[in-house]
């Protein structure tokens, strides 16, 4: 099973303008495009430290990515693109134009200053930002080396603030620090923000290794990494019946790095110490996530469960079905769906894992139930005997149920 497509939706920056296509529904990585007609505005207004505007920031949106999108990305040394972009004025506001409803990924940017970010931002009607408030930073440089020569290329550096909460006058409201993620050039040699006097925690994955190292940089400066483990380890990713799985993306657990991604065969193989301790995600495409733990040894093989199907049902406090709603699973909004005519909607969500359904249409945001997920075959008997119906309200800011 393998994802659909997304369709474009690019414009030039600063105007909102597309060809009219109908209203698509895809699955997995799905997102909607929309009727050039039909658009909200997302503002709001880029400051320096002292509140003063930041006139020439930039503020970024593209559809949020699914998690198989992201750790793709990752893995070929990119992020996912933006798609929408608008420039502050002299007073610092940004006023950017999206098509209407959808979950989206916004972030503010300008050189010399730390970036902000809504990681996952609903939207079906126009909204008023919080003002983004940049913190100063400036690239630092840093050199790895291997056995005294310069780091593979395309080895990937996560960095984080030692201090977590260095930055916390800024991550206001829905704000939050955009990662710091860069890759190694040719030359060994990264660069990365950092905050004046910040120290930072860094977590360096060389290509095709199973584990990644943990550094320090307090400044530009080189650091020496150790030498690729020689052992190697082979994970085989299988569907129920048994067939290979390409595009498989095996993750570290805790902070969700790339470490590799499966072949036409289904393998995919690491160099690893045996004794590694490794506890890692699996994501598949089809709404596929396993997790595994223990020993690196020699690698292993790992089934993926079919995805199970809920169906729910969207109304309003009155029992009036909601059509229309954008329904999505928390942790997967790029997944998101609409209802029906009758309200009604199916979701297809990874075998045995929590989750939450949310629903939002204009004026009105959802409070559909929390299915929690228990254990594996409980999940299982509730879901497919034949499905579960999920009936939510609909609510206002007050928490209110919302009639009509």
């Amino acid at each position: 099973m393998t994802e659909n497509p997304r369709p474009a939706c690019k414009v030039p920056e600063t105007k909102t303008t597309s060809r009219r296509p109908a209203v698509t529904l895809l699955l997995a990585s799905a997102l909607l495009c929309f009727p050039a007609g039909a658009q909200l505005v997302v503002e709001t207004r880029a400051l320096r430290p002292d509140g003063r505007p930041l006139p020439g920031a930039v503020m970024e949106a593209l559809p949020v990515p699914s998690n198989l999108e992201m750790q793709g990305a990752l893995l070929d040394g990119r992020l996912p693109p933006a798609t929408f972009r608008t420039v502050a004025d002299s007073e610092g506001f940004l006023r950017l134009h999206l098509p209407e409803d959808g979950i989206w990924r916004v972030q503010v940017r300008a050189a010399g200053f730390i970036s902000l970010w809504i990681p996952t931002l609903p939207a079906a009607e126009d909204l008023v930002l919080p003002p983004a408030r940049l913190g100063r930073a400036r690239d630092t440089r840093i050199t790895f080396v291997v056995d005294e020569k310069p780091a593979p290329p395309g080895t990937a550096v996560f960095a984080e603030g030692g201090d977590r909460g260095f930055w916390k006058d800024y991550e206001v409201g829905p704000w939050r620090l955009a990662p710091r993620i860069g890759w190694v050039g040719a030359e060994g040699t990264v660069l990365l923000p950092r905050g004046p006097g910040e120290a930072l925690d860094l977590w360096v994955l060389q290509p095709t290794v199973c584990q990644p190292q943990r550094a320090e940089a307090h400044c530009d400066g080189r650091i020496t990494l150790d030498p690729s483990p020689k052992a190697r380890a082979t994970w085989v990713f299988r569907d129920e019946e048994g067939r290979p799985i390409a595009g498989a993306i095996l993750t570290t657990r805790r902070r969700p790095l790339p470490l590799g991604r499966s072949g036409p065969d289904g393998r995919l193989e690491l160099r690893c110490r045996p004794e590694t301790e490794l506890e890692a995600l699996a994501f598949a495409p089809g709404q596929r996530l396993e997790a595994l733990s223990g020993r690196a040894g020699s690698g292993r093989e790992l089934t993926f469960r079919a995805p199970v199907l809920i169906r729910g049902k969207v109304t309003v406090a009155s029992g009036q079905e909601a059509a229309g709603v954008l329904v999505w699973p928390s942790g997967e909004p790029a997944d998101a769906r609409r209802t029906d005519t009758q309200g009604e909607f199916e979701l297809h969500l990874p075998r045995g894992w929590p989750h939450r359904t949310e629903a939002l249409r204009k004026g009105m945001r959802g409070a559909l139930q929390t299915f929690s997920g228990p254990s594996i075959p409980d999940l299982a008997s509730l879901v497919l005997a034949p499905a579960v119906e999920l009936v939510g309200t609909v609510q206002d800011a007050a928490g209110q149920p919302l009639a009509g």
